[in-house]
């Protein structure tokens, strides 16, 4: 299936990069907003579930999470697929670098037929 993509010129990609750094760090702020507001909420039923579990120690269970198993589960299981897509992106939307490639590419060829090696 293919889906038409729009040239929005390069300063909505810059804004939406920069925007989606910033609240990669708002949502870790929103996450510890998040779990002080279920604890106040629900404590007396998540303390009846688990008697042994307090604040700190929920709080830490979900940075623990958080900070390092999501990030390695990215990383195990959806960055392959990720880099593959921004790489075909790269190559078919006017990538300078592309166009820099087919440039040493060329010149190759030619280095090589003045030296007479064969391309395979």
């Amino acid at each position: 299936m293919k889906i038409k993509q729009y040239n929005l010129g390069k300063w909505i990609g810059i804004y939406y990069s920069q925007l989606m750094n910033s609240l990669s760090i708002v949502g870790m702020g929103n996450s510890l907003i998040n779990l002080t507001t279920l604890w106040a909420v629900a404590n007396t039923t998540i303390v009846g579930w688990f008697p042994w579990l307090t604040y700190p120690l929920l709080m830490g269970i979900v940075f623990v999470i958080v900070l390092v198993i999501l990030p390695v589960a990215d990383y195990m299981l959806l960055y392959d697929t990720r880099q593959r897509y921004l790489n075909e992106q790269a190559c078919k939307h006017d990538n300078p670098i592309m166009r820099e490639l087919a440039t040493v590419k060329d010149e190759l060829a030619l280095i090589k037929e003045h030296l007479g090696i064969k391309n395979d």
